[in-house]
Formats: C-alpha cells, structure tokens, sequence
C-alpha cells in the first residue's frame, strides 16, 4: 500500500535544492590562495561599502556602469561571503552590498548601479545564490563569531522578507528562486541534529519563520509549483527533531484554519481566537536600552542587546514602531489568498509535515542523512534514534496533536444551522490515527534490521513519554465523535478505526 506522503506527489521529482545551491555558490577567487582573495576582498567592499550611505542621509551615485563591471564586483562578494568569521567586517560589507542591491525591485537608491536597476530580477536570483554562503555554519566558530554571523542573516531575511512583501515586479523564476534559497538555508542548518550553540540552534526560528511567512506570501503572488512543494515536505521530514518546526506548522494551520471557516460560513461563523503568541519568532516584549525602546527578540538569545553594542555588532531592531502595531504578517498575507489559493494552500501546508505520529517515532524522524552523517563521529551511538537531541520527541509530538486538536475545536465551532459533514472533517487531518500508533516507541531495548543484538532505546523515549501526546489525540477524537448530529454522515471506516483507537488506548492504561 502506497502511504499518502508518497502518493499526493508521486508524479513529481524532489528538487536538489542544497547540492545545487552549493554548486552555484562558487567564485573564481577561490582558484586562488586564501589570502589573495582576501586581500580583494578588503580592497573592493571597503570601496563599495563606503559608497551606501549607511548612516548618512545621502549616498554616492554608483561608479559601475556596465554589466562586466558590476560581475566582476560579484564574484568578489561571492568569495567574501564564504570567508572565516574572523573576517567579520569583510563579511559585514557583503552583506551591506547586497542587501542595498536587493532593492532595485522595490526603490532602488542611487548606490545600485544601474546594471541591476535595468535587469533587477536576474541580479537578485544571481544574489540570492552567492547569499547562499552566508548561512554555511563554519567549522571550529565560538559562540561570539556564531552571534556575529547570525545577526548578518538576520539582516538578509528581514531585506528579502521585505522585497517579496512590497515588489510588484518579481517575475516566476524569482520567486522559484526566492523559495529555493530558503530551503536549501533551512536545510542546511536545520537537517543535521540540533546541538547546543550551534548556527542552526540559534537561527532555527527565524530562518523557518521567513520560510513559511514567504512561502505564504508566494501562494497569493506566484503559487509554488509541485516539485516546489514536494520539495518542501520531503525537506520538512528531515527537520522534525527541531521544535519550531512544528510551532511554525501550528501557527500557519490555525491561521490558514481560520481564513478557510469565514470562507465557508460567512463572518457570523464564531471567530477563531489565534493563540501565537507562543509560535511567533519575534515577542513583544520591550526592553530599555540606552533609553531607547526596543523589541525583545531570538537574536537577544544569541547574544543581550547591551553586549552586542559593546562588541560593536549595533544590530538594527527587528520591527519598526509602525510594524509592532500591527497584527501577525501572515494573518495580512493570509487575507490577500483568493479562494482557489487559499483551499490549495490550507491542504497543502496541513501535509507539509508528513505523518505527524512519526513524530512519537524515533527511529523514523533519526532516519536521515544529517543523522547518519555524526554516526562516525560517535563511539556512544549505534544507531541514529540514539541521538540526544531526540529527547524532546515527545514535547514536539504533544505540540503537533494539541495543534491538530485547535484545528478540530475550531472546525466544531459552526453553528448548529450549518450542516457540515463529520466525515470531511477526519479526512484531511488524519487526526483518527493519531492515538492509537504512540507504541512503536517502546522502553528498554528492540532489535533492529541486520543488528546481531538489540539496541538500548534511551528511557526519554519511552511508551510513557508520548503519553501526553497521545492523550491530546484522544480527547480530540472524542470531541469529534461526540460532536455528531443527526442526520450528519460518518462513514463506517471512521466509526471503527475511532473504537479501534479508543480501545488501544484505554487498554494501556496501568
């Protein structure tokens, strides 16, 4: 039997979006010594950075007039962007380049040279590729060189954010490109198991934040292709074992959720109170700093605001003042989905996560090419389930059923003249099976494929640890079988798979 994760797509290829990126992030200074391009690098983006206009009012007018000088500039950037974190103020006039660059979709400046205002979309693909290196967590970095790196890839996320959200000329391929570039940065930080201080720990929120606020934004402007979205959930499946992943899932169900209900029932249907505060990357807490107000975000995670100053990182704030006034972006980008947009949109973003009761199976989320990468790194672990970080399997698992559960409650909200059918409300959410496979996690040890002795399964990841999980599907499928009406449909397959799972459940309890 053919599982819907690989039916609904079967037909389409999974995109190589890391490896491609990687290819297509090259320079011609890397045929060269290290220092010799560094040495490049110092000389041009001190000129180029110098001509901004960054703290000033005004700007120079840019001294690249053709399209072999302004190439010649990139292939610079685009070593630069991949230099150590030592070199951090080379780094930091990349960055500035390019995200003043980035705007000849929007309002270019006069520091854009005018080969990149004349072909803007072809630029902004070609830097989105050499950005591509920016993410690329660096070997033996300490945790302030880290902090430093982080800030400059939040900067780039808020530019591209912001181009997507005011340009009116992105052309397809842009936006391909624009949806490619985040899955292959959300992939290559988030895929490998999550380590303490590491880049992909400490931009794991925002950079999936940007993914999915973009890719919502790209329903309503150019709607991704199948590959694309394929590409998206085999990728996502690979990113299980990270927490924010599933928080980012609830949070763009409920809100796509709550557009889907005053679709169909007209604005008298009760409204929908979206509880984000916890899934949205950015909290509205203000600090003073310096006498100045400022939201408290992730990056203050990384590293205090006052300590940042003091290194000399002056990061800018993550929302203007106008921006903390208004509500959640992707409830506004909710609202401009047409109807079409919005049905395909809701259905595919509820899938996008694969099965969610993988979730309470470690030997399935573990079974991944990041996993397996770290297993010759380690004496301790002989199997990639083993893996510390799978510890919080079971608060990510109960996450993902109290969301499907908001997704439920909010669907029994309709108004007892409104004939919905029960049955299409098991269908999509695939919620009937979701308590009654929580055992393929069992304590003590198991035997696994062509291992001659069974394998220790650490004790957090027991039966008993997904219970919570569990409990939250159950309570959700009895809120949904007991909300039946008369006259309302339930196909017979629904009835028995409930009693089957009810009954599973409640004969485990000791």
């Amino acid at each position: 039997m053919v599982r819907q994760r690989d039916r609904m797509y079967s037909e389409w290829l999974v995109l190589p979006v890391t490896e491609d990126a990687k290819e297509r992030s090259t320079s011609v200074l890397q045929k060269f010594p290290c220092a010799a391009g560094r040495n490049v690098v110092a000389a041009v983006l001190h000129s180029l950075a110098s001509n901004l206009g960054i703290g000033i009012a005004k700007c120079e007018p840019s001294t690249l007039v053709s399209d072999i000088e302004v190439n010649w500039c990139m292939e610079v950037i685009c070593f630069g962007l991949r230099l150590p974190l030592a070199e951090h103020e080379a780094i930091r006039d990349c960055v500035h380049v390019y995200c003043e660059w980035m705007q000849a979709l929007t309002q270019p400046k006069p520091c854009v040279p005018k080969p990149v205002q004349d072909d803007a979309n072809q630029y902004f693909r070609r830097m989105l590729r050499h950005l591509y290196n920016l993410f690329e967590p660096r070997e033996d970095s300490h945790t302030d060189m880290i902090s430093r790196q982080a800030v400059l890839c939040h900067q780039v996320l808020r530019r591209l954010q912001t181009v997507a959200q005011e340009s009116t000329k992105i052309e397809k391929e842009t936006w391909d490109e624009i949806l490619r570039f985040l899955l292959a940065v959300n992939d290559v930080l988030l895929a490998p198991p999550s380590r303490k201080d590491d880049m992909g720990s400490h931009m794991c929120e925002r950079i999936l934040t940007a993914l999915f606020e973009v890719w919502l934004l790209a329903c309503s402007r150019c709607f991704p292709s199948p590959n694309l979205w394929k590409t998206f959930r085999e990728l996502c499946c690979t990113w299980r074992h990270r927490g924010a992943l599933v928080e980012q899932w609830n949070r763009i169900n409920l809100i796509l959720t709550a557009a889907m209900l005053r679709l169909m029932y007209g604005h008298h249907y009760p409204e929908l109170k979206l509880a984000l505060k916890s899934a949205i990357q950015s909290r509205r807490v203000k600090s003073r700093v310096n006498d100045e107000e400022e939201e408290v975000t992730d990056l203050d995670k990384v590293l205090p605001r006052r300590a940042q100053k003091e290194k000399g990182i002056n990061p800018p704030k993550m929302f203007s003042s106008t921006e903390k006034a208004k509500e959640d972006e992707a409830l506004t980008i909710a609202g401009e989905l047409n109807p079409e947009q919005l049905a395909q949109a809701w259905y595919r973003f509820l899938h996008v996560l694969g099965n969610p009761v993988d979730l309470c199976r470690p030997e399935v989320v573990s079974q991944t090419p990041g996993f397996y990468s770290l297993l010759e790194a380690s004496d301790s672990i002989v199997d990639p389930f083993q893996n510390p970080c799978l510890a919080a399997l079971p608060h990510i698992f109960h996450r993902a059923m109290a969301g499907i559960a908001n997704l439920v409650d909010a669907t029994l909200g309709t108004e007892s003249s409104l004939h919905s059918r029960s049955s299409s409300v098991l269908e999509p959410g695939g919620s009937s099976g979701s308590a009654r496979t929580t055992t393929s996690a069992t304590g003590g040890s198991t035997s696994l494929p062509g291992m001659p002795e069974p394998i220790e399964i650490p004790s957090c990841l027991s039966t008993e640890s997904f219970e919570a999980g569990q409990a939250e599907a159950v309570g959700t499928l009895c809120r949904l079988f007991c909300s039946k009406r008369t006259g309302e449909e339930i196909l017979p397959v629904y009835f028995s798979r409930f009693y089957l799972a009810l009954q599973h459940s409640l004969s485990n309890i000791e």
